[in-house]
C-alpha cells in the first residue's frame, strides 16, 4: 500500500493534523516520520474509538449492543413497573366504580317510598 502524509490521514479520519500527532503518541501506526499506511491507521482508529465507547459506556459491548444480563434485567424492571401501574389503575377504577354504585343506590333509595308509608 502506498504511504500517505499526515494531511491525508487527518482528512480520512476527519481529524486535525495536531490530533493525528497526539494519536501517534497513543499508538497510531506511523511508518516513518510523516508517512502513514492509511489502512493500518483506519483500523487502529476504529479500535481506538471502540475502546473509548466501551470505557465511557460500561453497559455497552464493543459492538454497541447492551449486555444480555443487563438487557434482561431492564426488561424485567419495565414489566414490573407496568404491572404495578396496571394494578394501581384497576384499584382506582374499582374504587371509582364502588363510589358510583353507592351514589346510585342512595339516589334510588331516596326515591323509593318507605315501607311504613303508602
Amino acid at each position: 500500500m502506498a504511504m500517505v502524509d499526515v494531511e491525508r490521514v487527518a482528512n480520512a479520519l476527519n481529524l486535525t493534523r495536531q490530533r493525528v500527532a497526539q494519536l501517534v503518541k497513543e499508538g497510531l501506526p506511523r511508518e516513518k516520520r510523516g508517512e502513514y499506511d492509511p489502512i493500518k491507521c483506519m483500523l487502529w482508529y476504529i479500535r481506538y474509538l471502540q475502546a473509548q465507547v466501551s470505557r465511557l459506556s460500561p453497559n455497552v459491548d464493543a459492538l454497541g449492543g447492551e449486555l444480555d444480563s443487563e438487557r434482561k434485567e431492564r426488561i424485567g424492571l419495565l414489566r414490573a413497573d407496568r404491572e404495578l401501574k396496571e394494578l394501581e389503575l384497576a384499584r382506582q377504577r374499582g374504587s371509582n366504580a364502588k363510589t358510583l354504585i353507592g351514589k346510585k343506590k342512595n339516589q334510588l333509595d331516596s326515591h323509593r317510598p318507605s315501607p311504613g308509608r303508602t
